[in-house]
């Protein structure tokens, strides 16, 4: 209206009227609630701001008979008619009493403030941390941190499975590599054993040559023994190279005893001549 634009506004179907007549009903029901609950606060404020100012106003009254009776009695026993400077001296005295008395309470009265000052950002933070009936900022924290500790032991976790992952692939890559050595060891195996198989074959038909050759070599031992019993010297050629070397050194040593006795003969025929000279 104040910029003169007059907007049409379409009718509202039965259904959405009466849904959006329940929800203005409702909204001023809960207005009306909190204007009900703003006029009690508001009332109850009143009276207990009254009876604070009324308990103020009787503590302040008692506190300054109960300063006026301190003084009056410091000045009754302290202070002495003749004496001028006693009296200066315990006004004095009560003066300082009073500043820092005074200081005292405006410092109470700002502790107090602050107090509730705090007492209320308290409960603001309260207010603000909490962010439903069943959820505050501390419950959020609290758990967010334990989500991150979570976080931290996953990612541990994750660490520690990343390395049994590569333990188990190089397991499985060295049991692999073994089981292939295992099988080329077999397939030795059995080549060694094909081989082992044709060299005990071969063994046995050496053993079974070697016994006939043994039996041929004793046969012949037989014949030899036979053959040398029967041959004699003859059948030891060393034996008959020994003799026939005995022969010829027995001829030579017959002709040497031949020749000495023939010079045995020499010299006795030369002795029996010299003999027969001499006589």
């Amino acid at each position: 209206k104040r910029s003169r634009n007059i907007r049409v506004f379409q009718p509202l179907s039965p259904e959405n009227e009466k849904r959006f007549s329940a929800r203005y009903m409702s909204a001023l029901a809960l207005l009306d609630s909190l204007k009900n609950r703003v006029d009690k606060a508001k009332h109850k404020y009143a009276i207990q701001m009254n009876s604070v100012i009324l308990d103020l106003h009787s503590a302040q009254s008692v506190a300054s008979i109960t300063e006026e009776r301190l003084e009056d009695t410091f000045r009754h026993y302290l202070v002495r008619p003749d004496s001028e400077i006693l009296r200066r001296l315990v006004d004095r005295e009560l003066r300082l009493m009073a500043t820092k008395r005074n200081e005292i309470s405006d410092t109470r009265l700002f502790l107090i403030t602050r107090k509730h000052t705090l007492g209320h950002i308290l409960g603001k933070i309260t207010q603000l941390e909490t962010l439903s009936d069943t959820l505050s900022i501390r419950d959020f924290i609290s758990v967010q941190n334990e989500v991150f500790a979570l976080q931290k032991k996953i990612e541990e976790r994750n660490l520690e499975l990343r390395r049994m992952r590569t333990q188990y692939l190089m397991d499985v890559h060295l049991i692999r590599h073994n089981r292939e050595k295992a099988l080329a060891l077999a397939e030795k195996f059995d080549l060694q054993k094909t081989l082992l198989k044709n060299a005990i074959d071969k063994q046995r038909i050496l053993r079974s040559q070697l016994y006939d050759v043994k039996l041929e070599r004793t046969k012949m031992r037989q014949q030899s023994r036979e053959l040398t019993f029967q041959g004699g010297i003859l059948a030891m050629p060393s034996l008959m190279y020994d003799f026939d070397q005995t022969v010829l050194r027995l001829k030579e040593k017959q002709d040497t005893v031949s020749k000495l006795k023939e010079t045995m003969k020499a010299l006795s025929r030369r002795i029996s001549q010299a003999e027969g000279r001499s006589i």
